[in-house]
């Protein structure tokens, strides 16, 4: 990977999205530093930049805006990407009719149709390129169902794991590989952000990996091209699970799950 090349990473202000950037720049990547928060995405830049060597550009961009991803992309058009990174995305948990809808639009706004847009605008210009160019899509074990108190959330996830797994598939043979990062509950202030936080200690305990193992477990993925990779045993017992139990019975095994959230 020459220094030439460049790595677009959407939500790179902070959790995944952070140490994704992190172990891009490690590799000598320069990098397109994409978010809302301007002050946070400077800070991480100069980081990087004097850490590893790499230029680093910021963008800051609110892609819950229409059209937000058509805007990054006309920004970033005169720089060889050559690994996009979309991990900007966000929820709630919660009563489904609790927040307005607005907050929901806007939702399916960052989590599905900038994903999905930026992706389709960078795409020519990969596929133009000789080297090999890579995607990589943040999705979630929670896309693998429903999921009680996160229903639009989990819904949008599915989202994101089913496009990638289609791109993927699409585009099998040609220079451009498609991976989907799966984490289960991750150490970052998603939770928090979330409304899932307090009170429930216990659950936030279990199972729960560091941003940066699952970020690297995303790049080695990404770069080994592979279509998806579920973060930890546990989550990917449960993944299979899913896959395989009547939905009936996923239904109520869910359902007990998150019974201590029902209000």
């Amino acid at each position: 990977m020459s220094l030439a090349q460049w790595a677009l990473v959407t939500g790179a202000s902070s959790g995944i999205g952070t140490d994704l950037a992190r172990g891009l720049a490690a590799k000598g990547i320069n990098l397109v530093l994409a978010a809302r928060r301007q002050e946070s995405l400077t800070a991480l830049g100069d980081e990087l930049a004097v850490q590893y060597k790499v230029d680093c550009r910021i963008e800051a961009i609110d892609l819950a805006e229409k059209d937000s991803a058509a805007d990054l992309a006309d920004r970033v058009n005169q720089l060889p990407i050559r690994i996009l990174v979309n991990c900007a995305g966000f929820g709630f948990f919660g009563p489904f009719q609790k927040p307005d809808w607005t907050f929901y639009a806007d939702m399916a706004q960052v989590n599905m149709v900038s994903m999905a847009q930026l992706t389709y605008l960078l795409l020519p210009a990969m596929r133009a390129c000789k080297e090999d160019c890579y995607i990589l899509n943040v999705g979630s074990v929670a896309g693998w169902q429903g999921v009680p108190q996160f229903a639009h959330y989990s819904a949008t996830k599915a989202f994101v794991n089913t496009f990638s797994e289609g791109l993927a598939w699409e585009l099998e043979g040609s220079n451009i590989s498609v991976t989907c990062l799966q984490p289960g509950k991750t150490a970052t202030g998603f939770f928090k952000s979330s409304g899932i936080e307090e009170g429930h200690d216990a659950y936030l305990r279990q199972g729960v990996m560091s941003a940066k193992d699952v970020a690297q477990a995303g790049l080695d993925a990404m770069f080994k091209r592979k279509a998806a990779v579920v973060t930890g045993l546990n989550n990917r017992l449960n993944v299979l699970a899913s896959r395989m139990v009547p939905r009936h019975v996923l239904k109520h095994t869910i359902s007990f799950l998150f019974k201590e959230f029902k209000e």
